[in-house]
């Protein structure tokens, strides 16, 4: 029997990868028929308002455990490989999908990269990477982080996440370990509005035989206006409750869904900090 294959997409964040997680999830009688199976294991609807599999990256995390503010069960972080490794046994497909952003930024060690290698050594696997304008992310990163709590500027958010912010020494860890053939690198702006997700695993050579069963995702992730989220940080900066400040911040997002915003491109970083962006960030290596 041919070895089943593991498609492992670790993002980057803000480049589609939750309306991709909702799609696949939502869309079982797509996914049956085009033999594809969307894990279960290492996802958790009861923490995450995303099915994305952000357990498996929490693993590699133990470290950092302290500072996530997300009630995980350790049992279940500790047992989550295990449980996907099984499940992808158990498939009846041949082809099994797991997505997690949280592996862009936060699996990043030579050691544990080696790990998830040896943890699926029984599987074919490719390693899936949207990547996109350093810029345009990460000004779309920043506003999703003030709806979390951040309270810091757009430039200090950079600071923060310096080390990261390099395509091509990112992918090239990955490359490092699963080799060159199997690492698939997608660039964001070359995938459509209106067929994202069957653009996105059509670059995969997946074999889509059914193409219309697959279901929109059902959720709302809209990009805010900058003088939300302008309003945002300063709930956030304020002395309320921290209750308080969340209520309060879901009220203003909850309200601003209603509202038909013209779309644009979020600007929160000054021009010398995008400049210093540009210059740092690499693009990804593409596959021979």
């Amino acid at each position: 029997m041919a070895a089943k294959t593991v498609f492992l997409h670790i993002g980057l964040p803000k480049t589609g990868t939750t309306s991709i997680q909702h799609a696949l999830r939502q869309s079982g009688d797509f996914l049956s028929r085009n033999g594809i199976h969307y894990a279960s294991a290492g996802s958790d609807s009861t923490l995450f308002d995303d099915p994305g599999h952000h357990l498996l990256a929490i693993y590699y995390m133990k470290d950092r455990w302290p500072e996530l503010k997300i009630p995980f069960d350790p049992r279940a972080v500790d047992t989550s490989w295990d449980r996907l490794v099984e499940e992808i046994r158990d498939s009846q497909y041949s082809h099994v999908f797991v997505s997690s952003e949280w592996f862009a930024f936060d699996v990043y060690r030579h050691e544990d990269i080696s790990d998830i290698r040896a943890k699926l050594a029984d599987f074919e696997v490719r390693i899936v990477v949207v990547t996109r304008d350093i810029v345009e992310l990460l000004n779309s990163l920043y506003s999703q982080r003030v709806r979390d709590g951040y309270v810091g500027t757009a430039d200090e958010y950079v600071s923060l996440a310096w080390p990261h912010l390099d395509w091509g020494g990112l992918v090239q860890r990955w490359i490092d370990v699963f080799s060159r053939e199997n690492v698939i690198v997608i660039k964001y702006h070359e995938l459509s509005e209106s067929t994202f997700v069957l653009d996105f695993l059509t670059r995969l050579k997946t074999p889509i035989a059914d193409r219309e069963s697959l279901r929109p995702p059902k959720f709302d992730n809209r990009r805010l206006p900058n003088g939300v989220v302008q309003a945002l940080l300063e709930v956030n900066r304020s002395q309320a409750s921290q209750d308080r400040k969340q209520a309060l911040v879901w009220a203003i997002v909850t309200l601003c869904r209603d509202v038909p915003f013209i779309k644009g491109t979020a600007q929160f970083l000054s021009p010398e900090v995008e400049q210093r962006l540009r210059q740092h960030c690499r693009e990804a290596p593409l596959p021979p």
